[in-house]
This record gives structure tokens, sequence and C-alpha cells, in this order.
């Protein structure tokens, strides 16, 4: 748990009529210029100076102490929060806040700088209009130069609240001199990630009573690359639209109805997509928010130029976009730029993860069909879940015998034998690729399997591709087809059914599936079917590949899937359960196939000889056997010998067992 130490000098009696908050985190070359510019306000009494230093790892702590010390006069009034993990800027406002005693609250980042009469005009305003939010213009200030902008004069909360959904209103808090009762009267706490000042700056309007704008520029918003706000790119995009989901939750839950303006909101929070020059970027564009796509014409925040763009990427006119991605490249001198070549190269199209465990006799064979693949752009993860015998060995001398191959190859070494659920997860939670396929070990495939699945995907702006496969036995292959439906919900009752195999290997995802929707890997047998499962339910569009590439072996005794058969009834109950309770929690209906998967799960059952089997069958899920006599997947034999079964026709189920048993006996006699 965080530990928060408060060190301060003031003293706690004194009425403040402003506290100004300032995280502190990697500003050792810039801190110096802002703690000068809030000493020096020309405010000289009423003002507290709240600095929480979020576990910075630098000298800006000691730098702003050295800075203070000039100030005597501004010592008492100065508190020190450190917090004794990096807990990011929003816990640090937050800190900040919980301290404050000031009537106003300003915050303020370290990197940043301001004119010494903000805080006096800022006051001046919020006490002659007795106002609960003053705002301000500011300055965009970069290394060559600043540019003035211009926040309007507008005044009404609601009409406010517009402004800051359509940008034409920053939603900074460094723009905002804010009442603290505003804050904590309605419990306004700031949420983590990126846009967390915008989303709390629309609640702050919403319950405001009074605004009032000063037409002057104080701020001084430092442009670089440093700064606490900037992240990941990734990592960002998802913060936005996690804030800009809470601030759509927000509005919904006070019954303001600003429809226009919402779809402005998700069209800013994925905008930055369409500044780059990398396709992929585009695609995701398309899928996000893809309900306001089409008011990107009538945006009124971004440049004609980039509305063009966004529309054409709307229509889907590939054509078009490449050309402005080639136009834009042109323009800018080169093919490439150091962050387009970084991104292309840690973003591949196709992550195969492959598990291996106890594969010394299969996984050459396996390797070779994955580094022969016709299809260039590919990563391939291989997660050594802790094999006992030589199949590391065999795949790093196959990987030699590919030099083309060598850097995009990653062994990750689980240290404990974790199971194939673990070691997905693993392989998943390093990939980089667009799209992720999962291997077996013990299988391969067509080499031209990975080109055309994502040919297919592209073609289709697919968020899953599948294909058909064969099974692959010793002596002969079965050719398996699979459905030709697209529909996800369909694709769902397939999988409950099983006419459609769960399996990942007859998949190619969208990794965003995954990683946007928190889809995991759990463990046990039919974990990959409660993936698909959920990997189906969010899917936009799915598409088909009517032929077979994946050859599933058949006779590896040591595959993933051959498991002790009442450990693997366990498994196979738990996995049915999260799918159920998955469903249940979306409110899809569903119940004849969930009887089938309750069916399914238990099956395996009535291919015993052993009669305690077939009694335990019946007390499983017992509120699924009517519908033995329907279920489409098993054989009309055993249909038959599940109804027996669930009608309790004992002397019918031990004539089919000492049937069996005979079978089996001379089967096994000609096999000799």
């Amino acid at each position: 748990m965080e530990k928060i130490q408060v060190l301060s000098q003031q003293n706690q009696n004194m009425e403040y009529k402003i506290s100004v908050i300032v995280p502190v985190y990697n500003v050792e070359h810039y801190i110096e210029r802002c703690v000068r510019s809030l000493f020096e306000q020309t405010m000289t009494e009423g003002v507290e100076y709240i600095f929480v230093n979020d576990c910075t790892p630098d000298r800006s702590m000691q730098v702003l102490e050295e800075v203070a010390s000039e100030y005597p006069d501004r010592l008492e009034h100065i508190r020190y929060i450190h917090h004794s993990l990096n807990s990011g800027a929003s816990a640090a406002r937050n800190s900040g806040l919980a301290l404050a005693q000031g009537e106003y609250i300003y915050y303020a980042d370290s990197d940043d700088w301001v004119e010494k009469d903000m805080l006096a005009d800022m006051y001046k305003a919020a006490k002659e209009t007795d106002a609960d939010i003053v705002r301000s213009d500011f300055f965009c200030t970069y290394s060559t130069h600043e540019v003035y902008v211009k926040q309007g004069d507008e005044t009404d909360p609601m009409a406010c609240v517009k402004l800051l959904l359509s940008e034409k209103l920053h939603g900074a808090f460094w723009t905002k001199l804010v009442r603290r009762t505003l804050y904590t009267d309605h419990k306004i706490i700031i949420i983590s990630g990126y846009w967390e000042d915008l989303r709390a700056s629309v609640q702050l309007f919403y319950y405001a009573k009074k605004i009032t704008c000063i037409p002057k520029a104080y701020y001084h918003y430092v442009q670089h690359s440093s700064v606490i706000s900037l992240q990941n790119y990734k990592k960002r995009l998802k913060e936005i639209i996690r804030n800009t989901d809470g601030i759509i939750e927000f509005l919904k839950d006070k019954n303001v109805e600003l429809d226009k303006q919402i779809h402005y909101l998700k069209l800013a929070a994925k905008k930055t997509l369409l500044f780059t020059c990398y396709k992929s970027f585009f695609r995701q564009w398309l899928r996000i928010y893809p309900e306001s796509n089409k008011y990107i014409w009538s945006y009124p925040s971004l440049p004609l130029h980039l509305r063009i763009v966004g529309g054409c990427t709307a229509l889907r006119l590939w054509p078009l976009i490449d050309l402005w991605i080639q136009a834009k490249k042109w323009y800018r001198g080169k093919t490439e730029t150091p962050v387009e070549r970084s991104i292309n190269n840690a973003m591949p199209n196709i992550s195969v993860i492959v598990t291996v465990y106890k594969a010394e006799k299969y996984i050459e064979r396996c390797a070779k069909s994955l580094f022969e693949q016709t299809f260039d752009s590919v990563e391939y993860i291989f997660v050594n879940d802790c094999t006992p015998d030589r199949s590391m060995q065999v795949l790093k001398e196959v990987a030699s015998n590919y030099p083309d191959r060598l850097e995009h190859i990653r062994y990750v070494d689980h240290s404990l034998n974790s199971g194939v659920s673990a070691a997905r997860n693993t392989g998943l939670a390093m990939a980089k690729g667009e799209y992720i396929f999962y291997a077996d070990a013990d299988d391969w495939m067509e080499r031209e399997m990975l080109a055309d699945m994502f040919k297919a995907a592209r073609e289709n702006d697919a968020d899953i591709v599948r294909c058909d496969y064969i099974y692959a036995y010793a002596a002969f292959e079965k050719r398996v087809k699979q459905s030709n439906t697209v529909d996800p919900m369909e694709c769902i009752k397939l999988l409950l059914s099983e006419k459609e195999h769960g399996a990942l290997w007859t998949k190619l995802v969208r990794r965003t599936l995954y990683t946007d929707n928190t889809i995991v890997f759990y463990d046990g047998n039919r974990g990959d079917l409660r993936a698909s499962v959920q990997l189906f339910y969010y899917a936009k569009k799915i598409t088909y590949i009517p032929k077979a590439y994946y050859h599933y072996v058949q006779y590896n005794p040591h595959a993933l899937s051959v498991k002790n058969l009442e450990k693997r009834l366990n498994e196979m109950i738990r996995q049915a359960e999260g799918i159920i309770a998955f469903l249940n929690e979306k409110d899809v209906q569903l119940d004849r196939h969930i009887h089938y998967l309750k069916l399914a799960t238990k099956q395996n059952l009535l291919f015993t000889c052993d009669k305690s089997s077939f009694r335990k069958w019946l007390t499983i899920y017992p509120e699924s056997n009517n519908y033995i006599w329907i279920y489409p997947s098993l054989p009309f034999h055993l249909r038959i010998v599940g109804g027996c079964t669930a009608m309790r026709l004992w002397p019918l189920i031990w004539l089919w067992i000492q049937i069996k048993k005979c079978f089996r006996r001379v089967t096994r006699t000609h096999n000799k």
C-alpha cells in the first residue's frame, strides 16, 4: 500500500484564498522557472503552495527546495507531500486537493510557468462576480516561439460543457481557478489517465453556478516530449477512451442530451490516429466509436484536410488513404520518419505464439512450417513452459537454418510448468502484431496460411478470420469443414453446439480484440473455447476462408489436450461455468445452446465402459439431460445411449457396455 508523507511549516489556522497544487515528477530542468513564477506572484498573501513529490527519481525536489529557500516570505505557506510510489499526476492532484485549505484551487504543471499577475487577477475576478470558476486564455510555448490561444468569453455552464466536448475550450486545469467546494461538495476526484483533466472539467462546469472569463493569457504551456501528460502512445489512447467513456457515463447519468457534441468528443478521442503515416492506425480509427464516424464531416475542431482524410477512412476508400500517406511521407522529405520506423518495427502484421512442452519429436516440423511461411511480417514468440525434454534445443537448431527469421524470434522461459493457458497469456502480453495466431508445437500448417488469412483480414477489415482444418492421424488425414457463417452471434451458437471448433489455431484474431476487452486464458481444458466465445462476442467483423491450412495432430501422447479424465472433466466444467457466467453478464439469451454446451462438457463420460461414469453423467447438469435427443453434435447411437442414461434404463446401459467391451477385444485381437 502506498504511503503519503506530509511535511509542512504551515500555520494550520491560516485561512487561504488560493491553494496552488503542483505534482512533481522528472522535471529537474524545468521546475526552477515554474516555482519562481509561482513564488513571485503579485498576490503576496493568502496563497498556499502544495508540491506533491510523486516519487520523482531525479533532483526535482532538491531544486524546488533550493529555490523555495530564496523566498523566505513564502516558506511558511509551503507544504510538501511525498508519495512512496509513483502514482501518476491524477493521484498527485488528489493528494494535494485532500490537504488544500484555500477558498479556490489552482493546478499547475511543474514544467510550465505563469505570468506574475495571474493569481491576483483571477482571484479578483472570482470575488467581484462571485464565480465558481474563472477561466482565461493561455500560451502554447514552443522552443522557438509562442502561440496565443484564445478561449472565448462564454460564461454559461452548459455552453462551456459543449465547448469542452467539441475541443473549442481546453480541458486542462491550468486555465481555471475553481472554488474548492465545487470539488468537495460534489465529490469530484481526478481519475487516472490521459484526459483526466477534461473529465473533471466537464463535471466542474456542470455543477458551476457562475463562471467568469478573463480575456488574457497567463499560463505558458510548454510543448516538449518529457511533460507529465505525454505517455506511450497505445497506453495513452486507452486512457483517453476510458476517460471519454467516463464523461459520457456522467452526462448520461445527469440526463444531459448533447448527442452531437458526444460524437465530437468521440472523434476527438481518436483523432491522433489520423495524424500518422501508418495505415493500421487508420483502420484502428475506423473501429473505435464507429457510430461517430459520419460526424467527421461536420467536426469543427479538425482542419478541413483531416476531415476529408477521416471521411475517406470512414468510407473505406483505402486507395485514397494510401495516396494520402504517400503524399504526406513525400512532404516530410523522406519515406519514413524515425517514429514511423519504430512503429513498423514494433508492429509486425502477425504475432505467432507457440507453447512448447514435451514436443521434442514434433516441434521440428511445426517450426519449419512456421518459418517457411510465404508471409514476411511475422514475429514468433515461443514460450518454453519448463519442458523437460529437448524441445527447445531442437527448436533453436531449426531456427538457426532460417537467418532471415532470427531477428523476429523471441524465446520466453517459464521457471515453472504453468500450463498452456498461462503460456498463451505470457505470449500475448509480449506480442506486438496487429493480429494474433496461436499454434500448438506438435501440429503444422500449410506455407500460405498466414499470407492468405492476413490478406482476408485486410480485404474485409475483419477482427477474426476463420478457416477449415485437418485431423492428422498416423495413417491418414481428414479435412474438417467449418461453417461459412460470419455473424458473430451465430458463430457463438456454433461454438456452444460443437459445430465450430473452439481452438484458436483455426483463427487469426486482431490483437486489440484481446487487449481492449481484457480477454485472457483461464487454466484448464477448453480454455480456448472460453476465450473464443468472448472473442466472437466482441468481434465487429468476421470472415471465413473455405480452405484447410492447419494439421491438427492426433498421435502425440504428450499433446497439450490429453489429460487425466477426472481432472479434465473438472476443468471443462469450470470453463463451461465461466462461459455461462459471461453470457449471462452480457444478457445473451441462448438457452438451448447453453444446454448443448453442458452436454458437450460431460459427453466424454458416455465414451467409457464404466457404469459409474454413466451415473456421474446423470448427475452433472441434470437440467440438460432431456436435450440429449436433439443434441446435434453427438452421433445418433450416443444420443440413444445418453437418452437411456437420462431415463435410468440401466439394463440397456449394461448391455451397451458389454457390447462395447466385446467390440474392443475383437478389435485388439484383429490388430495383433
